[in-house]
């Protein structure tokens, strides 16, 4: 998006949104990088949901 003689341009992106992010986490992944950092905890509430 550029302003261009007072108008505002759309373009198509270079790229598709997300490009790379699948990769990315994979490789996350095999390095061992994917681990929560706060750890899994629950709601107060969650006891009284009906899934």
């Amino acid at each position: 998006m550029t302003v261009e003689h007072g108008a505002i341009i759309l373009r198509k992106p270079a790229q598709p949104a997300r490009a790379g992010w699948a990769e990315a986490a994979q490789s996350l992944a095999a390095q061992g990088g994917d681990e929560l950092v706060m750890g899994e905890f629950g709601n107060q509430n969650d006891a009284e949901l009906a899934w």
